[in-house]
């Protein structure tokens, strides 16, 4: 980058000295008995405003000529022995040339060097320009470089839902509440909480599973000491105790935050989740949200483990995978579709049929296809034309369900004959706009 030299005011009075001794000196080595260098026409001493003027401008020609001007006229009093009154008068036209010289060519310095004093301003707004800028820039990156750390670390409690949930699935009735705790720690970062058996006729609910501290969260807890626990259990849904803050202004010795029912899919509760610890930043309306969903989830879970009698059957030869009712398949569906609405976990409903069958080509059909079945996944005996099989697999996308279906079809080659070809239909979650019409599309004829 140009550097321009900046004049200090400093610059112009060494000049002038400097310059000034040169000539003076000059003047006692070659016309000692002419002070002011009269005899020569124009003298020399004019090169002092003049050098100054077109080196530095206006300001320095005019008064080095004035400057100069005085130190002839002082030179010739002391050396002619004369007045200044008429030295003085007799230098008017040497002092106006010497002064008019400086002026003029500190003018026409400005006026050449214009150019470059727009330059220099230019550059110094430019650089500071640059500078502004580059401290933009580097906020920018650092804005960059926190936002993608934001995007990378969002929904990163999601990351291994699926993995989660299917743990859920595997996991033994007794241990299901104490595991669906440690989930909702890695996800909302629980520090206390507790989830609680609803017993009948009132009496007190009874803990199942602890994490943390147990000094609010009771071995046994009688509902009516509790105004959280008493409205969730009366409205059958969660309760957060900002929001019961809003109906009452007072709520005395409530430590809870938070009491969620676990309820079946007939809607009735069976557990009840109490928290009374967790950050104030993962206090968020999307917590709300999970919390949500890992309920139902484990109320559904702990529903089946109970036995669930009349809505599923095991099949034949795979005793770890259940076919359920349509009826209570659909409400598996609705369960699946509430959590993709809150929060876009990508789920797929894939329907398998055959043209028509009997009793033995569809118990063959049932256990061919289901050997290839996830035990976290829910498969159910639909109403088609022929024989259909629907299975839901949560939070599966695009490449699981390809895997499923290549290997059904492998299956089901190496299986045959059969009496027909098998007709797979794959239904993305995002392409409906509710559980419904999802239901609607799984009943539809086949094309």
């Amino acid at each position: 980058m140009l550097k321009t030299k900046v004049l200090q005011p400093g610059s112009v009075t060494l000049d002038t000295v400097v310059l000034g001794l040169l000539l003076v000196a000059l003047n006692l080595l070659i016309a000692r008995d002419d002070p002011g260098w009269f005899g020569l026409n124009p003298t020399p001493y004019v090169l002092l405003p003049l050098l100054l003027g077109a080196r530095y401008g206006f300001n320095a020609g005019f008064f080095a000529g004035i400057a100069t001007a005085a130190g002839i006229v002082l030179a010739q009093t002391a050396f002619t022995q004369s007045s200044l009154q008429q030295v003085t008068s007799q230098s008017l036209y040497l002092a106006a040339s010497l002064v008019l010289c400086g002026s003029l060519t500190g003018e026409l310095f400005a006026w050449l060097h214009r150019d470059l004093h727009q330059s220099d301003a230019k550059l110094v707004q430019l650089q500071e320009s640059a500078a502004r800028l580059d401290h933009e820039v580097r906020f920018l990156r650092n804005l960059k470089d926190d936002y993608d750390r934001m995007l990378a670390a969002s929904g990163g409690e999601f990351s291994t839902l699926e993995t989660d949930l299917r743990r859920l699935q595997t996991t033994a009735a007794a241990d299901l509440p104490e595991t669906m705790l440690h989930l909702l720690k890695r996800l909302v970062r629980l520090t206390d909480a507790a989830v609680y058996a609803i017993e009948p006729d009132g009496a007190p609910l009874k803990r199942l599973a602890l994490l943390g501290d147990d000094t609010h969260l009771p071995a046994q807890l009688s509902a009516d000491k509790s105004p959280i626990v008493t409205k969730a259990l009366a409205q059958n849904a969660m309760v957060l105790l900002p929001a019961l803050l809003k109906e009452q202004s007072a709520i005395p010795n409530e430590p809870a935050l938070i009491a969620a029912p676990l309820k079946n899919a007939d809607g009735k509760p069976s557990c009840l989740l109490l928290v009374s610890g967790i950050p104030f930043v993962s206090f968020t309306p999307r917590l709300a949200d999970i919390v949500l969903l890992i309920c139902a989830w484990t109320g559904e879970l702990l529903d089946l483990a109970a036995g669930a009698e009349g809505r599923y059957r095991v099949v034949r030869g795979l005793k770890n995978i259940r076919l359920y009712t349509a009826e209570h398949f659909a409400y598996l569906v609705k369960l699946t579709f509430d959590g993709y609405n809150r929060h876009r976990l990508s789920s797929t409903v894939v329907v398998l049929s055959l043209p028509a069958g009997d009793t033995a080509t569809k118990e063959r059909f049932e256990t061919v296809i289901l050997a290839n079945v996830r035990e976290s996944d829910f498969a159910a005996e639909t109403a088609g034309t022929g024989l259909e099989l629907s299975l839901l697999m949560p939070l599966v996308g695009e490449r699981g369900v390809q895997l499923f279906t290549e290997r059904c079809r492998k299956a089901f080659a190496a299986a045959g004959p059969w009496p027909g070809e098998l007709v797979i239909r794959s239904l993305k979650f995002e392409d409906y706009p509710s559980a419904e019409a999802l239901a609607a599309a799984m009943h539809a004829p086949r094309p």
